[in-house]
């Protein structure tokens, strides 16, 4: 049985930009964010970052990171 990585921490982006990159609408409770704020590596600014997602919504995130060979590279 493989172990699910979760790449969404190396990708240090907020909510915002994660929800613009990937189309979808996640919500605060969705998501585990780090308890201070970070540099989000897309827009810039200093937010609470993600760490990683909530149980459907990490599976969902994974394959579409999976399918994105720009995101796969800046890993």
């Amino acid at each position: 049985m493989s172990k699910i990585t979760y790449p969404l921490n190396s990708l240090t982006y907020c909510r915002n930009c994660l929800n613009e990159t990937f189309g979808m609408n996640l919500q605060r409770k969705d998501l585990y964010i780090y308890p201070y704020p970070m540099k989000c590596h897309r827009c810039g600014e200093s937010k609470n970052v993600i760490c990683k997602a909530r149980f459907p919504y990490n599976i969902v995130l994974q394959s579409k990171i999976n399918h994105m060979p720009d995101l796969i590279s800046k890993l």
